[in-house]
């Protein structure tokens, strides 16, 4: 059981903190494989003593966090076979070895996918705040799945299902995040642990670019709202559409908005399904959380419509439009208050 789980660190230009790392994981019996995301010869020192404390591979060329992390599965996959699970974690002293034992525990226990989430209490960079509230907002309400941390670096997963995280796209930071949006939407089970917010010299020495990778994630978040996106272009162009044909009466509008959701959801269904159907993945399922959140986001855009329409005498459009965008943060708040209970579970159980 002791040596049923292996460290992955993706690597790129690290420094005196990789060695700091290992050393406490090999304090505690973790072995580790580092990938060397083409550092260059620069950085072969740091490399070669990292190999007197964990196995070191990787590549002549930088390929990005996610094409490390691709290679290292694969490595795992082929090379160490015996490990029934692994951690991912940064080669920047940015998670605590102790953390990384919860993690592990966490996983033997409870399988699927395990993150270490951070709390960002005490002294967080601005930009980190920021970044994390708004793809906090924008994961949850493409991904139909609250996530208190989305961007952390510390997972755990079953070396069963390197497979379909090999085949997810993606090869920057960006592929943590599909990652995650790929799990989410197949409602693969997903399983968080609170751990320390550490950021060292004010996350100086992460090589996260606050403007690129922040452009390349959220452009990864609107891709994969796409599908989404598009049945709800199709539900307004349907809503439209029988308002025309539709009997005249009072009630049309109301009625037209209650048909177009419905085609809106099985169209938005269709082509998630065919988005997110991974080779190694099998099929996107249907479960009732997903199920019971749709119809509850049917039933607020119905209620606010109403209110707008008919209450407040809005013309149509001008009800329509603002009920999908309130209906979209009341989502929001609806998802993460419905994950509190699932926080307080998790982080109250001793380990």
């Amino acid at each position: 059981m002791n040596n049923d789980t292996l460290i992955l660190i993706p690597a790129y230009e690290p420094d005196a903190l990789l060695l700091q790392v290992l050393e406490q994981l090999q304090r505690e019996g973790l072995p580790c494989l580092v990938v060397d995301d083409g550092s260059g010869p620069a950085y072969a020192e740091v490399f070669e003593k990292a190999g007197a404390l964990a196995v070191v591979a990787g590549y002549p060329e930088n390929r990005g966090k996610g094409g490390a992390l691709k290679y290292g599965m694969e490595y795992i996959r082929k090379q160490m076979p015996q490990y029934r699970f692994f951690i991912t974690a940064d080669a920047d002293g940015q998670h605590a070895v102790a953390d990384i034992l919860r993690v592990r525990e966490l996983l033997r226990a409870k399988g699927g996918m395990v993150l270490g989430s951070r709390g960002f209490h005490g002294k967080v960079p601005l930009r980190s705040i920021m970044g994390n509230g708004l793809s906090r907002f924008n994961y949850a309400v493409a991904g139909t799945y609250y996530l208190r941390d989305n961007q952390t670096g510390l997972r755990g997963f079953e070396t069963k299902d390197i497979p379909w995280l090999c085949s997810i796209p993606g090869t920057h930071y960006d592929y943590e995040l599909n990652a995650l949006m790929y799990a989410a939407k197949r409602s693969f089970p997903i399983h968080e642990l609170e751990i320390q917010t550490i950021y060292i010299e004010g996350n100086s020495r992460s090589h996260f670019r606050s403007v690129v990778d922040t452009l390349r994630l959220h452009r990864k978040i609107f891709r994969a709202s796409i599908p989404s996106l598009l049945a709800l272009g199709l539900r307004i162009l349907c809503f439209f559409l029988l308002l025309r044909w539709l009997p005249c009466s009072r009630a049309r509008p109301d009625l037209a908005l209650a048909l177009s959701g419905l085609a809106g959801a099985g169209l938005s269904f269709l082509l998630n399904a065919a988005v997110y159907q991974l080779p190694a993945g099998g099929p996107l399922r249907v479960t009732w959380p997903r199920l019971g959140m749709t119809l509850l986001r049917l039933c607020l855009q119905q209620l606010l419509f109403a209110l707008l329409f008919h209450l407040l005498g809005l013309p149509v459009v001008w009800a329509l439009i603002p009920a999908i965008l309130l209906t979209a943060a009341a989502e929001y708040c609806i998802l993460k208050l419905l994950a509190q209970p699932r926080y307080r579970v998790i982080n109250q159980t001793r380990l």
